[in-house]
């Protein structure tokens, strides 16, 4: 999905945020699959603004170990506006989660509004359950379809366990599918501010 954020006055376009998702296991060989790719007990999660309400969220260390060809924590983000946040990706536990939130309130009192899933792996969605139930979760159907599903759920938090690590969180993590869906294309309004998300097909 890509999050395209708008303030509603005379300046119309701020800034584009494309989140894209790669694969988990880039550099290393089939061999290091049965390695922790990342330990998500050992991540300190940090935002970087990117424009006039607008922030990435990525793990500290991350553009080092990107030039290296290092995997890295999922990267997510939020948007501020006027009445409340957006935030893109929940990560992959309660503690990265709750990470995240601290970010948010560190820079804003505002409520989280809405959550976006740009995809259905646990790296981006886990942390759902985390958040307050007044946050309204956004997906495309194929994720709600996913995470509804216990028996494909339980299969993934497994196989999460077997490359993340067990003891991290990730047996804890409960199913917390959409509020709102997006097929194709959603306008919201944080006040003063309009974001976009569009979904651009399989990524």
């Amino acid at each position: 999905m890509m999050i395209r954020t708008m303030i509603q006055s005379r300046t119309v376009f701020v800034m584009t945020i494309l989140f894209c998702i790669g694969s988990l296991f880039l550099g290393p060989g089939p061999s290091a699959l049965a390695e922790v790719v990342w330990d998500p007990a050992s991540v300190v999660l940090e935002s970087h603004q990117l424009g006039q309400g607008v922030y990435a969220v990525v793990s500290k260390g991350a553009t080092a170990a990107n030039a290296k060809g290092y995997p890295v924590v999922t990267s997510g983000g939020f948007v501020v506006g006027d009445e409340a946040v957006l935030v893109v990706e929940s990560m992959i536990n309660k503690a990265l989660a709750n990470q995240v939130m601290a970010l948010v309130q560190y820079v804003t009192s505002k409520p989280i509004q809405y959550l976006v899933n740009t995809s259905y792996h646990g790296d981006h969605s886990y942390g759902n359950y985390a958040f307050p139930p007044t946050t309204l979760i956004i997906q495309h159907p194929n994720t709600q379809a996913y995470i509804s599903n216990p028996e494909i759920f339980n299969n993934d938090k497994a196989f999460m366990m077997k490359y993340f690590g067990e003891h991290v969180g990730i047996e804890e993590v409960e199913a917390r599918p959409a509020d709102i869906l997006v097929e194709d294309t959603k306008t919201l309004n944080l006040g003063n501010r309009e974001v976009q998300i569009k979904h651009w097909e399989f990524a």
